[in-house]
């Protein structure tokens, strides 16, 4: 497809704002100018206030609303919808239905398949676009130099959104202004405290299963009530397991590795930050 092709059609640069560290380094890079194609919006697909980092929302709203209504970036909030209601990762998770949309590890540590990066953030972020009418979309991610692995299988040119739409498809492809603009994680936590703003929180749900043992026990100093919680969220994950036959899983990563025992454990302070779901995307 010629690249002159989206200036015939309705093309539209959306960035798909994880609210991490790298995702607001984009957004505060746009506001300095720093990009060489500025994106038309910003589009944040809020997991849900149950589900995300509580300290996530709370920067969200003490800061980046503030900070994208003063440069003009238009922040958008989408959401997923469970009969006609706004959906969450946690209500997901604990709903009385086969599913667990979060990657529980299985007996031997592997963490198990997971649809909550494709349900709550990719396809909502899509879903806006199509129902605005837009033929083709440039969707950026966040992924930094650190994170390079990442763009493997992201296409640059455009390709159909679902041919199944027949003639409403939407095109997209992906770009990557950290790369662009040679910046990695450190780089952009610069940018973004050079900029005024306090350093970001990490963005993943609190009780997400790839959390590092590392953070896990930062979380057990600083939260404790937040990991008696992911307990009790295990223990009614596997209590739907149990109801279909299905064997034990697990939310911390260590193997076989129960919340409630865990609470007392020491572990491996290595982060994991690359698969936290800061760009919007999870490594997907």
């Amino acid at each position: 497809m010629n690249e002159q092709t989206p200036l015939l059609w309705n093309h539209k640069r959306i960035y798909s704002f994880g609210a991490g560290t790298q995702s607001i380094a984009v957004m505060v890079a746009q506001a300095q100018g720093l990009l060489k194609n500025p994106y038309d919006f910003f589009v944040w697909a809020d997991v849900g206030h149950d589900s995300e980092d509580p300290q996530v929302h709370e920067y969200m709203a003490d800061h980046v609303m503030p900070f994208c209504q003063e440069h003009g970036i238009k922040m958008i909030r989408v959401a997923k919808k469970y009969k006609g209601k706004e959906d969450t990762v946690l209500k997901s998770a604990v709903r009385k239905n086969k599913t667990i949309p979060i990657p529980v590890r299985m007996k031997n540590g592997s963490p198990g398949n997971r649809t909550c990066t494709f349900d709550f953030k990719i396809k909502q972020v899509d879903k806006w676009c199509r129902d605005r009418g837009f033929s083709h979309v440039t969707v950026g991610i966040g992924f930094s130099l650190d994170e390079i692995r990442r763009t493997d299988g992201k296409s640059m040119t455009f390709f159909p959104y679902d041919k199944r739409l027949k003639n409403k498809v939407m095109y997209k492809r992906f770009d990557f202004p950290l790369l662009e603009l040679q910046f990695n994680r450190l780089n952009s936590i610069r940018l973004v405290e050079r900029a005024g703003l306090p350093t970001p929180p990490r963005s993943s749900c609190w009780f997400c299963p790839f959390k590092s043992r590392g953070e896990w026990i930062e979380d057990k100093k600083h939260r404790p009530e937040l990991v008696q919680r992911v307990a009790i969220v295990e223990e009614i994950i596997n209590k739907k397991r149990r109801s279909i036959g299905r064997d034990r899983v697990y939310i911390h990563p260590a193997t076989g590795g129960r919340m409630h025992p865990i609470l007392n454990a020491i572990g491996d302070q290595m982060s994991l930050f690359e698969e936290t779901c800061e760009s919007g995307y999870c490594g997907l």
